[in-house]
């Protein structure tokens, strides 16, 4: 890998195709080659030596599930990227839309037993911005250390840490939302975490489906703990 330096990196943006990959980037969202190549309206073969090369820069990271993702690989640098290429870019569509309405089962789902879809991805921001998680990378995963301030967090919210600890897996996963993009917590702590919601009857499951609803006491109670801003009232069981 090559240093990424100012210079390079402006070099980069130099090239049309670079610029339009990283601006649908700049939000710290993840999507495979062909995704890429399909928003870029180009073919999978043009958009490959794209990716290589900003690889190779340390610009992108890729994160292996069962597909190959591409992600912009620090925080700082889509907040670099974005002010160099807002000028530009600005106006300019992503892959993700912030103002498209979303169906239920993109707003707040359930995924292996954690909590998913916008509500859970809002909810793993704000845990990491509170400072009770801290995302770090393994390999081609990313996975969320456990703070003292989330162990209180958590314990407070009747959460067993000691018990997740002595089953066997990763106590807290960072799992990548296939609808946001952006990784919701996951492991034994996200399972234990939506079992609590739900204990607490903060959130509720549609029968036989794997959408779920939050109650007016789930949304007030979120929004005291986590700050999250709730906009769409139909969410409400």
């Amino acid at each position: 890998m090559e240093q990424l330096t100012n210079n390079r990196l402006e070099e980069l943006l130099t090239n049309d195709l670079n610029a339009l990959v990283l601006w649908t980037l700049v939000d710290e969202r993840a999507y495979t080659a062909v995704e890429l190549a399909e928003y870029a309206k180009c073919s999978k073969a043009e958009i490959t030596p794209v990716i290589s090369s900003l690889l190779a820069a340390g610009v992108l990271v890729k994160e292996t599930h069962r597909h190959q993702y591409y992600r912009i690989s620090t925080r700082s640098l889509c907040e670099e990227l974005q002010t160099l290429l807002a000028p530009k870019m600005e106006g300019r569509n992503k892959c993700y839309s912030d103002h498209s309405p979303l169906p239920d089962l993109k707003y707040c789902r359930s995924c292996h037993g954690h909590l998913a879809g916008w509500v859970g991805r809002r909810v793993a921001e704000q845990l990491q911005l509170k400072g009770y998680l801290i995302k770090y990378r393994v390999k081609e995963k990313y996975e969320f250390e456990l703070t003292a301030e989330g162990e209180l967090f958590f314990t407070h919210l009747g959460i067993d840490l000691d018990h997740l600890r002595n089953k066997g897996g990763i106590l807290a996963k960072a799992c990548l939302d296939f609808s946001e993009r952006i990784h919701h917590l996951g492991g034994k702590l996200g399972v234990a975490f939506l079992e609590q919601l739900k204990e607490k009857d903060w959130i509720r499951r549609d029968e036989n489906s794997r959408v779920h609803r939050l109650t007016p006491s789930g949304k007030r109670d979120l929004e005291t703990h986590l700050g999250i801003r709730f906009y769409d009232d139909s969410d409400v069981a």
